[in-house]
């Protein structure tokens, strides 16, 4: 049974969550590959201001925090069993989700009412 980790990007400013995420990873690992990857449009398109280039708004959070020399906090959750992996992530999707910029929170579908 794999087990998967559920876990936040927190401002590193005002200790606020702003991303909810899952990954088989260690934290680190995954907490690097969000910080690499809101870069990659900005390495192909070096003559355009970073912020728009953003793939997401989180992408253009951790540009910000990066432009001011710090990362995102990432903190555990939950670790949960793969067929979980999708409950608790909106779960706590939900509890946060007044201050998230998970592109889910607003795409989400009808049902994630029903947690």
């Amino acid at each position: 049974m794999e087990l998967i980790k559920i876990y936040a990007l927190l401002d590193p400013i005002t200790k606020e969550v702003k991303y909810i995420g899952q990954t088989r990873l260690t934290l680190n690992e995954r907490l690097c590959n969000h910080v690499v990857s809101s870069f990659r449009a900005k390495l192909e398109n070096q003559d355009q201001d970073f912020c728009y280039l953003a793939k997401s708004e989180k992408d253009k959070w951790i540009r910000e925090l990066k432009y001011i020399r710090l990362k995102p906090i990432i903190c555990l959750l939950a670790t949960v069993r793969e067929e979980d992996k999708l409950y608790w992530e909106r779960f706590f999707m939900k509890v946060f989700e007044y201050k998230l910029i998970n592109p889910e929170i607003i795409r989400r579908p009808k049902r994630f009412n029903d947690l």
